[in-house]
Order: structure tokens, then sequence, then C-alpha cells
């Protein structure tokens, strides 16, 4: 239901589209799912226009992203927002996994702001920082909870950039939270129960992750300027050295804040592939291998977090609950888009539609005429009697409903007059004359307005009232009674039952 509804809302322009964007070093990378198939899209970047997650060289920057919209939006579509949600692979984003008791509602919110301020590396003014629950401790009575945080003056511009190049932000994360959501969902043999190593081998350095209960818990990156020695060139030795001392320490912070046993390492490094299996296989009780992913399409390591995070567009917007790093306004301005997007589409075809309509209900209408006229020119041909017996039996129905609409009155207007006759009759008795009496009918308030010499007769009134038989809720308030012109002025609400 929920792909059949994303359909229909493509095809009315309310949901308008989005892609992965996954922005490194050394590339841009979209990868968006178009008519079943998951579609790559890629510019390079040259080297020294990014730099450490920084941009260097904004100007080749723009012209790049101008690049990949256009290929992305095609030729058509240059003025076209196209709403990507970001992967960002080499700015430094700081994660921290903390746990709270278990709470809820505003309590929960104002917990994990606390906790937020804590475990900020910079001023909350400076950062973007969001969280999510990644896991609930029922029997111990705590909520784990992953916080994420970077840089806003980066986020800032890099957003400004995107706009610029006709790219509208929804929703920022890191990669290492991609490929996290990657292994979740797509990887053959993925036990949730499990806890992985993740070393993630890219342009940048080494991305070691840990992922428990499908859930990235944390992240831990070594540049490869830590790593190399005098020159440009890693030995071999010396990028073997760096993963084991790497891999150790990692698995050791695992075995400090976790009990259970560390599952397999999830290995992604490309041409290196054989190289970090021998050295893992050779010094660690792991198992490492290379993830199959459960798609149709040949997806090369280089590509994996930017399906990742095109995994992420799958998601109903209202329904995407996950870490997002960007600001208020690059959110609110979505919305607007959104629904500018919405007006634009709609501004053009509802007049047409509606013209379509009123053509359609013109020929429907002539139509439909015709053919009866046709029909009753067919019908008073063949049998004339036809005629003559359709208007008797229209002034029987007629004759037959004035009797019933007599009967019905004639049921009604004997008890009313009965009515009438009791309440005058016990006015009398009682030595009250009545001025007015309002009858709404049997089983609502009526009300009787008269005038008597004195309040006795006006109490003896109102007691032979809640005797009589039919009469219920006899109501004689304290102001219903003033002086008047031969004594008393009053009046006496009441409810007549019908029988």
């Amino acid at each position: 239901m929920e792909t059949w509804w994303r359909k229909i809302l493509r095809i009315i322009r309310v949901e308008p589209l989005l892609g992965g964007l996954e922005i490194s070093d050394v590339a841009l990378r979209v990868m968006r799912l178009a008519r079943g198939k998951w579609e790559g899209v890629t510019v390079k970047l040259a080297p020294g226009i990014i730099q450490d997650g920084e941009v260097r060289d904004r100007g080749s920057f723009v012209l790049a992203l101008k690049e990949l919209h256009k290929h992305v939006a095609g030729p058509r579509g240059t003025k076209k927002k196209v709403n990507v949600i970001i992967a960002l692979s080499s700015l430094g984003i700081y994660t921290q996994s903390f746990s709270l008791p278990i709470i809820e509602g505003e309590n929960l919110e104002k917990a994990v702001e606390l906790n937020l301020k804590m475990a900020s590396p910079a001023e909350l003014s400076q950062t973007y920082s969001g969280w999510q629950l990644i896991g609930e401790d029922k029997q111990g009575g705590r909520l784990e909870i992953l916080s994420a945080f970077a840089s806003k003056k980066a986020i800032d511009e890099i957003v400004a950039d995107l706009h610029e190049a006709g790219f509208l932000p929804v929703a920022c994360e890191s990669s290492a939270f991609s490929l996290a959501r990657l292994l979740r969902e797509k990887m053959q043999g993925f036990d949730p129960a499990k806890s992985y190593l993740v070393l993630n081998l890219r342009s940048g350095g080494m991305d070691f992750l840990i992922v428990r209960k499908g859930a990235l818990y944390f992240e831990y990156f070594v540049n490869w300027k830590d790593v190399q020695a005098e020159g440009k060139k890693i030995p071999l030795v010396v990028f073997q050295g760096a993963v084991i001392r790497n891999v150790r320490q990692v698995i050791t912070f695992y075995t400090q804040h976790w009990q259970e046993p560390l599952g397999d390492m999830v290995v992604l490094s490309g041409g290196l592939n054989d190289e970090v299996m021998n050295v893992v296989t050779s010094n660690f009780p792991l198992v490492p291998k290379k993830p199959t992913l459960a798609v149709a399409e040949d997806i090369a390591v280089e590509w994996l977090p930017s399906l990742g995070v095109g995994l992420r567009t799958l998601l109903l917007r209202r329904k995407d609950q996950e870490i997002n790093l960007l600001g208020p306004e690059a959110q609110t301005e979505f919305t607007s888009q959104h629904f500018l997007s919405f007006l634009r589409f709609w501004r053009v075809v509802m007049p047409v539609s509606l013209g379509f309509l009123v053509g359609v209900m013109f020929l429907s209408h002539t139509y439909l005429d015709t053919l009866r006229k046709k029909a009753q020119e067919k019908i008073g041909f063949q049998s004339p009697q036809a005629a003559v017996a359709s208007a008797l039996a229209t002034k029987v129905r007629l004759f037959n409903e004035s009797v019933k609409g007599i009967a019905q009155i004639r049921a009604d207007f004997r008890p009313t007059h009965e009515a009438i006759q009791s309440v005058t009759a016990l006015a009398a008795a009682s030595e009250v004359s009545i001025t007015k009496f309002s009858f709404r009918g049997f089983g609502q308030v009526s009300r009787v307005e008269g005038e008597a010499r004195g309040d006795e007769q006006v109490r003896k009134f109102k007691n032979m009232l809640e005797n009589a038989p039919r009469m219920r809720s006899v109501a004689l308030p304290i102001d219903a009674v003033r002086p008047g012109g031969i004594g008393s002025v009053f009046y006496v609400e009441f409810i007549i039952a019908r029988e």
C-alpha cells in the first residue's frame, strides 16, 4: 500500500524527487531508486576542493554540484529543486551513545537535552546536534540513546552551496549511519541480535564502526595522515600494523562497554580486501567477510554509503525519526518548497480538470437525454395503455398519501384537545385565570401564564397539576409569582405525558 501511495504522490507532485547524496573528499555520488532499480550518478572532485570534510574551494564545489544536478534532473529540470538526503563521509561528525532511565514525553526530551549539552564537543551554539533511540533494556530499566554533533558553520556552508546548485537538503547524517542502515536492511545473513565490527577503508582513512542490534553505537576514524610515515605512500607493513593496532583498540573498547561477544567483522576495503582479510584472520579470533547485499544491482564498495543514505529516502518524511544534523531553517525550507511544488502543479491541473469534467458532464447529459426521448417515443407507440396506467397509479398514490396524512392529523388533534381541556379544568377548580397557554407537544416543556387573587390559589393550582395523572416535572420557580392587577400574576412549567 505504501509503494502504491508513493507512486500516486509522485504523479500529483506531492512527493518531490529524492536521492541519497554522499559528499566526500574525492567525489559526489547520488544514489536513487528509479523504476524499481538503483541508479547512481557521480561527479569526481579535483584534489583540494574538499579537505578533511571542509570545503576549501567553494566555486569549484558549486560547479561540481551544478554538474551533478544537471545529470540528476535532466536537461528540462535545470530550475527544478532536487531534494536530497546528505551523507558526509569526511566531515568530522562526533557520535556518542549514552543511557537513560526509561522515561517518556517531555521528561525524556529534557533528559536528552541535558546529556547533549554534556556530550557536545563544542558549544551547542556552534554545533548542530541530533539524537535517536537505538535500544531499550526493559530488565535494566534503561534507554539507549545515540547522539551526533557536527560543526554548524561547516553544515551551513554546504547547505548554502547545495541551494545555489539547485539542491534542497532534507536531512543530513554521517556516512557511518548510512553504512549501518545498509547492513541492517540489505546485508544477507545479518543478525540483529549480534554485534558487528565494521572496517571501512575510504579515501580519507580507516573508519571503524560498532553496530549493535542493527544500530550504530560507536565510530572511530583514523586519518591516513596519522598512518603514513615520511612520503605519500604507505608501505604494506605499515598499513598492516595500523590495521592490527586499531582493530585491537576497538575490540578493547568494545569489551569494556558491552558484555555480549563480538560477532563477525565486516570489511569494506575495495582493492585491499585480501590484505585486510589475511591480517584480521592471522591476528584476531574474528571472521572477516565482505558483505553480500540483497539488491539486484552489482554495487561497488565506494557506492555503499550513498546506497545506505538512499535507503533513507524510501521513508515517508513523517516516519523518518533518525538523526538529522540540519538546522531548523533547512527543514522549514523543505516543507515550504514541498507545499509550493504542490500548488504549482495543481494551479495548472485544477482548471484543466474542471474543464474536462464539465465537458464530460455536458456530453453525458446530452447522450442520456437523447436515450430518454427515444425510449419515451418507443414506449408510447407500442403501448398507449401504459401512459394511462402510469397516470392512474400516480393519482392513487397521491390519494393514499392524503388519507394517511388526514388520519395522522386526527390522531394528534384529539389528545392535544384533551390536554388543553384538562389544564383548563384544573385552573378553574383552583380559581385562577389562564392568560396564556404555550403547549409545545407531549413530552415537551409546556407553560401556563395566569392571574389569581392571591398566592394561595397559585399554590393550589400547582398542587393540582402535580397530582394530575399525566403531569410531569411541574415547576413553580421562586420568581414566577409577582404582584399583579387583581392580586398575583404567575407562570407554571410542566410536561404532559402522552399516555
